[in-house]
């Protein structure tokens, strides 16, 4: 009886210890997961940042404006060339 219980006491034990590492092996998994999405969200953030600095940089009215009179031939209105129309609210 005695050897019995010693026999379920040590694959207690061991079945425990086998699980305990077991764990640790995912957990460590786990963690070097989240260390490469945390680079990749990091990658992706300065690539972002760089992209919307180069939009901004297109987008810029004097770089407009400079396209516009070198390449396109375009000058800009005087006052006198400016109409403006504005459309009146109907009222029912």
């Amino acid at each position: 009886m005695r050897s019995w219980k010693a026999f379920v006491m040590v694959s207690l034990l061991s079945a425990l210890v086998i699980l305990n590492v077991r764990q640790a092996y995912l957990y460590q998994e786990e963690v070097a997961l989240v260390e490469e999405l945390e680079e990749l969200q990091k990658e992706k953030y300065e690539e972002n940042r760089r992209i919307r600095t180069g939009i901004a940089i297109l987008e810029s009215p004097e770089r407009i404006d400079a396209l516009a009179e070198d390449v396109l031939g375009l000058e800009k209105a005087r006052p006198d060339q400016v109409t403006q129309i504005v459309r009146k609210e109907r009222t029912n």
